[in-house]
């Protein structure tokens, strides 16, 4: 469970960014960087360490906008599944523009 639970947030955490860090490197140079991907790194872990607490804090199985309605309340419950909708239609966009582009 565990392992499975760790390639989740590596999947997770990949995504489609990972085509664009070529670009990045390009642009910014190799010490910019790499002291960007720590950073980023470093918040990314942090934000999945709180909520690896949060999961186990509340009881039950949840998705995300189920913790977010434990903790925080019924209307950020609800904020959290319509920023959620947008941010799975922005995905999808964005997965398309880029297969798109590598399709040209």
């Amino acid at each position: 469970m565990r392992l499975k639970n760790i390639l989740l947030i590596i999947g997770t955490t990949v995504g489609a960014g990972i085509f664009s860090l070529p670009l990045v490197f390009k642009q910014t140079g190799l010490l910019p960087f790499f002291i960007l991907i720590i950073v980023l790194a470093y918040v990314t872990l942090r934000i999945n360490i709180y909520f690896a607490q949060i999961t186990h804090a509340v009881k039950g199985k949840h998705q995300l906008p189920g913790y977010v309605s434990s903790v925080l309340g019924k209307k950020a419950g609800v904020m959290a599944v319509v920023l959620r909708l947008f941010s799975t239609y922005g995905a999808l966009i964005a997965f398309a523009s880029i297969g798109g582009n590598f399709l040209s």
